[in-house]
């Protein structure tokens, strides 16, 4: 890319003649007087600036000090025909570069200026990697050592010294821009700038300005050009971050800039050319202009999966440096409990934790600050001043154990963690954690049948004990629901269908939605089979709950007591080996009698 030169002269024809012996070597702009060149310089910068010292009734030093304020990597080169020892000291002193005297010797300066460049670009450099010391990443950055990480440690090898651009897909919070910095920072243009774009954090109607720039007068407003990301990021990277979120328009736009390494900007005619290289995120890769993933475009994917056990464990050790931590706590137990969680939202249990810890008075995080924080992260904060009459409690209690005891009495259920029925923020008005001894990768048909009648549990404590249906149960209705469809249509788990894909899955990342594709005659056909599957574990959960009727009251009444029970406490007043000591009573406030149970969601065990 060509740097900018500012000519600042009072003289039109030293200006011209000027710019007619360097327009080949850079971009040239001329100016007779100080102002409009400084405010050119505050809306787009200049890299070089050659100033006269005597502009009129100006004095080009005290011009001198106002561009080193706006930008004090700028090399300013004073001309004068009235050269002297003491104004030549005293502008250097204020920060010029060199100072020549009239009349101008154009190969002299030519040298002078390709001088001036190189400090200016060391300066630019120094400055920029100074501002990202902190922030840098590289890959001892990147926590995890399980297979799926080192196949992206191996990836990030593979493209780093490469100018292909590469397209890094995965779920919110896996660290995708650690990955893109990675890559940055361990290839060959680590020395140039990193420059970030949030395609979701920009309006639409600017981002093509944002990443483009645009010329002066291509709207109302535009009073000087304005350089684009694209060209900010010249030599450099540009890293797209939620690309999906890019209007289909300007991704076509983006193509000839991905093949041709040009590009034009708004309001202008002439192509620019930039040696950028183009890093890219999204959740959302499905939605990409198919094209932008062909051949010399988006030659290369990164997927970024959510870390294991053994990475989450690690993760929050990591975030766990900076906080006080109690010798006793178990990490291990906490990376259990956050199955399916990124890094962001581990990063932000340890934050709740230390939160929590403060606000109990407690100089450091225990186990039991941690243990909560997952519960904040997963469900939402406590209500506990949330109005419930005793009969939608009781109701509510009934409920969740009715879920713990069924996934008690069967097998290949993960155990039961712990029990509630304080409301949570999230809507919850009580919710069962099921928390696994060890990572699990596959499921069986059995297991996943074991979760149907789990989730099926609470309606059918409700339906035991009350003859009473209530809209408590409408995400475990949900949740069975796409679980039994995913059994028949995705797992190949039935005899029926055998191992034909019938449902394909729209978004691996997001919500995974998924969209049947199949003959109207089978989609009626799987609706029947989801329908007796659900069926069936809704009439096995009520078989277990009739007949373990006494231990469901005993353990309702405790729940209602206790309010939260833990795993230990349930086992043993299931097995009959818990102390005989009476719980406190928590008081609870009355409302109208004909007030509805809540809807709710419970999170997911």
């Amino acid at each position: 890319m060509n740097r900018t030169v500012y000519i600042i002269d009072d003289e039109p024809s030293i200006c011209v003649s000027l710019q007619l012996a360097l327009k080949n070597l850079y971009r040239v702009k001329t100016f007779t007087s100080s102002l409009p060149a400084l405010a050119s310089m505050e809306a787009e910068g200049a890299d070089i600036v050659l100033l006269d010292l005597r502009l009129g009734e100006e004095n080009g030093l005290e011009v001198l000090e106002r561009i080193k304020r706006i930008d004090p990597n700028t090399e300013v080169i004073m001309m004068t025909a009235f050269g002297s020892i003491d104004t030549s000291v005293n502008a250097m002193q204020k920060g010029a570069f060199t100072y020549l005297t009239k009349p101008i010797n154009i190969e002299e300066l030519k040298v002078i200026m390709q001088q001036a460049g190189n400090i200016r670009k060391l300066n630019e450099q120094i400055y920029y990697l100074s501002d990202q010391l902190e922030s840098k990443s590289r890959f001892d950055a990147i926590i995890g050592e399980s297979a799926p990480m080192q196949r992206v440690y191996m990836l990030i090898d593979r493209v780093k010294d490469i100018d292909t651009n590469v397209l890094i897909t995965g779920e919110s919070g896996t660290g995708k821009e650690l990955v893109a910095r990675a890559i940055h920072n361990a290839g060959k243009r680590y020395r140039e700038r990193f420059v970030v774009v949030n395609c979701a954090a920009i309006p639409e109607n600017l981002l093509e300005l944002e990443f483009f720039g645009y010329k002066r007068g291509a709207f109302t407003g535009a009073m000087q050009d304005k350089k684009g990301k694209l060209e900010q990021a010249d030599n450099g990277t540009l890293f797209l971050d939620e690309i999906g979120d890019m209007p289909l328009g300007l991704q076509s736009k983006l193509l000839r800039a991905l093949q041709d390494k040009e590009f034009t900007p708004v309001g202008g005619s002439t192509p620019i050319k930039v040696d950028t290289r183009i890093l890219a995120a999204t959740n959302r890769p499905e939605v990409l202009d198919k094209a932008l993933l062909r051949p010399g475009r988006f030659d290369r994917r990164v997927p970024v999966e959510l870390p294991d056990l053994q990475g989450r464990e690690a993760i929050l050790k990591v975030h766990s440096h900076d906080v006080k931590m109690d010798p006793q706590v178990d990490f291990h137990t906490i990376a259990l409990a956050t199955s399916g969680a990124s890094g962001a939202e581990l990063a932000n249990i340890v934050n709740e934790a230390a939160l929590r810890a403060v606000r109990m008075g407690r100089s450091e995080v225990i186990q039991e600050d941690l243990e909560e924080s997952v519960e904040v992260v997963i469900a939402g904060a406590q209500r506990k001043g949330a109005v419930i009459s005793p009969e939608e409690k009781k109701v509510i209690a009934y409920h969740e154990i009715g879920h713990a005891l069924v996934a008690a009495c069967q097998k290949d259920s993960a155990p039961v963690h712990k029990i509630t029925i304080i409301p949570r923020t999230s809507g919850a008005l009580g919710y069962t954690m099921q928390v696994d001894t060890q990572e699990k990768v596959l499921m069986s048909r059995e297991e996943l049948y074991n979760k149907i009648v789990t989730l099926t549990g609470g309606r059918s404590a409700e339906e035991v004990v009350f003859n009473l249906v209530t809209s408590g149960a409408s995400n475990d209705i949900e949740q069975a629901t796409k679980l039994a469809r995913a059994m028949i249509t995705r797992f190949g788990m039935t005899e029926e269908f055998d191992m034909v894909a019938l449902e394909t899955v729209n978004n691996a990342y997001l919500s995974g939605d998924t969209s049947l594709s199949c003959a109207p005659e089978t989609a009626a056909r799987i609706d029947g089979a989801v329908f007796d599957l659900v069926k069936k574990a809704h009439k096995e959960a009520r078989e277990i709950l009739e007949a373990h009727r006494e231990k469901m009251d005993e353990l309702a009444q405790y729940l209602l007591k206790k309010e939260t029970i833990t795993g230990d406490e349930f086992m043993a007043i299931l097995h009959g080996t818990m102390e005989q000591a009476e719980p406190e009573t928590v008081e609870t406030t009355a409302v109208p009698e004909t007030a509805q149970v809540e809807q709710g969601q419970e999170p997911e065990a």
